[in-house]
């Protein structure tokens, strides 16, 4: 008789016809056959053993003991991974991104899978820590129990790996461009006292298409002045060997004032501006009409804030919100919150 195991044949030998020794020998010889099929498929599933006559599987074995049957089995079964092509592809359905689908071969990589995991860390700004929490390896398990889930360390060397790569591009992509790059500075202080200069680059790709991309981020020593910031660029642009400039726009601010002054006068020098750099400066549109704007709200202020007193008042109670006598101006007068 035989068992069949998921398309396993194993050989059972009912009654006598061995000594122990020999028993104990087919025992071991069969147990490391069917450990080899099961760490094969170490997923979990469940194992479903039909006890079926030699002559209804098909099967013909003359002995009564040995393992023949099973390695001739193993050879042709096509439920054992040993006898897969690991290069094998699988049909699988991706969405594009008018999230219509589409049918595409589809393999398991340890790699691939690897590199968009540290994707996902980068774009939703996901902290390292995030493969190591529980709920995320549960997911992964039932999703593909074949990936092996990496460190937080790792993940931040692939991190870094990926910004390598993508720096020697934009730099490879900066060098080919016939356009000249437009650059943008934003400083801001932290609520650590630590300021911080964000410079961001525009420019019209081969495509004809807009892109704007960040090439430095840091942290500006103290004092915050115009030569600090000049010194900040300028070392930016050596390390991506940007030559080719439009214009730099930036804030009011006087330091600001200061280092656009010195920056055309050095990139004059070079002869990296058009018009000698008469355009070179441009102010931020949007920073000027957010003063334009603070200067009117300056103008009502006290009519602003009597009208937050009113609201205040009014959503303080539950029975003021449900009642339909709402109080009068000459009422908030008395109160000294007339609006």
């Amino acid at each position: 008789m035989v068992v069949v195991i998921e398309g396993l044949v194993v050989t059972v030998v009912e009654g006598g016809g061995c000594s122990d020794e020999e028993d104990e020998t087919q025992r071991g010889v069969s147990e490391e056959i069917c450990n080899r099929y099961f760490k094969q498929n170490f997923y979990i599933f469940k194992v479903k053993a039909n006890i079926l006559l030699l002559n209804i599987v098909g099967q013909s074995c003359k002995t009564i003991s040995g393992t023949s049957t099973v390695w001739r089995h193993l050879k042709q079964c096509s439920y054992y991974d040993g006898n897969k092509d690991p290069t094998q592809q699988h049909l699988s359905f991706s969405s594009t991104v008018d999230s219509q689908s589409q049918i595409v071969n589809w393999k398991f990589d340890q790699e691939h899978c690897r590199r968009e995991l540290a994707c996902m860390i980068i774009i939703d700004e996901l902290p390292f820590s995030f493969v190591e929490k529980e709920g995320f390896k549960r997911f992964v398990n039932a999703l593909q129990p074949k990936f092996h889930i990496v460190s937080r360390t790792t993940i931040t060397k692939d991190c870094i790996e990926i910004y390598n790569f993508e720096r020697k591009l934009l730099k490879a992509i900066f060098q080919s461009s016939t356009s000249r790059v437009c650059l943008t500075i934003d400083l801001w202080t932290s609520i650590q006292n630590l300021r911080y200069m964000c410079l961001t680059t525009h420019y019209v790709d081969n495509d004809l298409k807009l892109q704007k991309k960040i090439i430095n981020f840091r942290v500006l020593l103290s004092p915050h002045r115009g030569e600090v910031i000049t010194q900040a660029v300028e070392t930016c642009l050596l390390e991506w060997q940007l030559e080719k400039l439009g214009t730099l726009m930036v804030d009011n601010a006087s330091s600001n004032d200061v280092a656009a002054l010195s920056l055309k006068m050095k990139l004059v020098k070079r002869d990296g501006l058009l018009l000698n750099g008469d355009f070179f400066h441009v102010r931020c549109f949007a920073h000027i009409l957010n003063l334009i704007v603070r200067d009117e709200i300056e103008e009502a202020k006290s009519s602003i804030l009597a009208l937050r007193d009113y609201v205040k008042y009014v959503r303080s109670s539950p029975s003021r919100l449900l009642s339909k006598n709402v109080p009068r101006r000459k009422e908030f007068w008395v109160r000294g919150l007339c609006v």
